[in-house]
């Protein structure tokens, strides 16, 4: 299997960088900079949306509080047209290359920032308008990207790592934004209305900030060129051929109708409503200044959670991981709210005309820690998704789609909330009153418990598990499973007359058709227990008789199972065989729809 990935992905071009000088080498160093290659790809990865997303995130952050509801109504707008462009996205990058496509979507990115430094509200908005389309070509090659230079064993591991370093982001631009964003320095942006006047222009120390976050950003696509051809006997090269824009944008609208996906869109989703929490309502209540300082407590956190949540997805599972992810967040709206309803007391009491927040409140410890839950949770949650998208979708050519769809619906998730913001503002869209804060937390919290329950369909529903249970006999020589349940059905093993505990030396074959086809159904019964369902869901059972003689005895235990009780019979068919299993006279198996 490898090999046959290996020789496909050589249609999947990168750009011609290698470690001679850019000249094509015959074969690929396993290191490079002492570092496994792959390994040091995703940390080239890493660093270049560290610097990129220093510029970007920081901006984000600081948009509705700078620029008011125009920087609500960009930031929706970026994630309307992100949305978008998701459909389209993987047909560039299976065209042009991961690479190539990361480094044109990181040059909208610093358009957009730069936009910001002499504001002019119509470029502004076309800048908005350009970094939508070129997010959802950087997202989909950074998925894809991940898969090249990742196994099935690593992938939650290095994508853990990958987002763990990229969303230190929120460190540097955040203290950079509190030191020159100090109180008393004069800005211009308060005596404008930059959404009604066509020109703010150069603002102090505003413009100041955002030149400084476009040069880092610019920097962070030049490290997108120093990303190595991947070694492909330490990657998951997924087995697709390169499409047109029409076919692609075909193949991931069907995908968007597969039940899998349809279980995983409320996770994406709720990752973007997430991410608008902290990065934009959280914010929200505190000033400019104090938001230099607690919002690099996120960052820091995400660095931690890269490094020990992919780990525990890992050794426990996703489900684990995600309800980790909830408490996570959960915790830190708590303290949200806490920390708003503390704020607003001592101002309404202290200051009562000064605008929320006031500027002499200095009690924001609660900020502090939920600064550092949003980081743990949002970093659970994104190594989950990724995971997600990496491991369920690679086999069967839908890795790149599930990637943009995963970011698509982020970005639909964000968009919404974004525009929320300007619906529900105040003053602008500068403050936050508590009844807004109050109805943002409350959005969040149910599309929190709809990406858990929609993870609970996805596991249930359409992956494959196994179901064993000591309360039905075990497997005759422990070649197959008592049953598995795969897309809403459960399909068990045939069971016959052997008790549960018993070995299969115990089977006494010489026991009555009626006795063996009761000990059939106990044993049947119990893997339909075990599989959550019961006989009532039962949709088709097969019977093999040693002897058709003996289905009139077998049918007066069968009937007590599925029929008494004014049940409607399952679909049946009854095979004559010429033996079974240790000599046995019956045996039955069925197929169950999950309730």
């Amino acid at each position: 299997m490898g090999q046959k990935n290996i020789q496909h992905e050589s249609s999947v071009p990168l750009l011609d960088v290698s470690e001679t000088g850019g000249k094509q080498s015959g074969t690929l160093s396993p290191t490079i900079c002492c570092f496994p290659r792959n390994l040091y790809n995703v940390l080239m990865l890493s660093f270049s949306f560290l610097l990129l997303f220093t510029a970007f995130q920081t901006t984000q952050i600081l948009a509705a509080k700078l620029i008011g509801d125009l920087g609500s109504i960009s930031v929706g707008l970026i994630y309307v047209t992100f949305a978008l462009g998701g459909f389209f996205a993987p047909a560039i990058c299976r065209n042009i290359g991961p690479q190539t496509s990361m480094f044109i979507g990181g040059i909208t990115y610093v358009f957009f920032v730069a936009s910001l430094t002499y504001m002019i509200t119509p470029v502004v908005l076309v800048a908005s308008f350009f970094i939508g389309i070129g997010a959802s070509i950087l997202w989909t090659g950074q998925g894809m990207t991940i898969s090249l230079n990742t196994t099935e064993q690593n992938k939650t591991t290095y994508n853990s790592l990958y987002w763990g370093i990229f969303n230190l982001c929120l460190v540097p631009g955040n203290l950079a934004a509190h030191f020159i964003l100090k109180p008393g320095k004069s800005s211009n942006t308060t005596k404008h209305d930059p959404l009604h006047d066509m020109v703010t222009g150069w603002t102090f120390p505003d413009s100041v900030l955002f030149l400084a976050l476009a040069v880092c950003g610019a920097l962070g696509c030049a490290i997108f060129l120093l990303i190595r051809k991947p070694d492909p006997n330490f990657g998951t090269i997924p087995p697709v051929e390169t499409r047109s824009a029409w076919t692609q944008i075909k193949a991931t609208v069907a995908l968007l109708g597969k039940p899998q996906m349809l279980c995983l869109l409320p996770i994406f989703t709720f990752n973007g409503v997430g991410m608008t929490m902290w990065s934009s309502w959280f914010p929200r209540q505190m000033t400019s200044t104090v938001i230099g300082l607690v919002m690099p407590c996120v960052g820091a956190a995400e660095f931690v959670g890269g490094l020990t949540m992919g780990r525990f997805v890992d050794a426990f599972g996703r489900s684990p991981g995600l309800a980790l992810g909830a408490s996570f967040y959960l915790g830190a709206l708590a303290l949200t709210y806490l920390g708003n309803q503390k704020l607003t007391n001592w101002c309404s009491e202290h200051h009562p005309k000064s605008p929320m927040p006031c500027e002499e409140f200095d009690s924001y410890y609660p900020f502090y820690l939920a600064a550092i839950l949003y980081g743990l949770g949002d970093c659970t949650f994104q190594s989950c998704t990724g995971a997600i998208c990496a491991k369920s979708f690679n086999a069967s050519g839908h890795g790149a789609d599930s990637w943009a769809l995963n970011r698509t619906f982020q970005s639909i998730g964000s968009a919404v909330c974004f525009f929320l913001s300007n619906a529900l503002s105040i003053d602008g869209g500068k403050t936050s009153s508590a009844s807004q804060l109050t109805t943002e937390i409350a959005i969040v919290v149910v599309m929190l418990y709809l990406a858990l329950m929609g993870h609970w369909m996805f596991c249930k529903y359409t992956l494959k598990n196994v179901v064993k249970t000591d309360k039905a006999a075990d497997p005759v020589g422990g070649m197959y499973s008592q049953a598995v349940i795969v897309s809403g059905f459960v399909y068990t093993a045939g069971c016959i007359g052997l008790p549960p505990g018993h070995t299969p030396a115990e089977f006494n074959a010489d026991n009555s058709v009626a006795e063996q086809t009761r000990l059939a159904l106990e044993n049947l019964k119990a893997v339909l227990k075990e599989s959550g369902c019961t006989v009532k869901d039962v949709v088709k059972t097969t019977v093999f008789l040693s002897n058709i003689d003996d289905a009139k005895e077998m049918n007066s235990e069968y009937q007590k199972v599925f029929v008494d009780d004014n049940l409607i019979p399952p679909a049946r068919s009854m095979v004559a065989v010429k033996t079974l299993p240790l000599g046995a006279k019956v045996e039955l198996e069925a197929v169950a729809a999950l309730p």
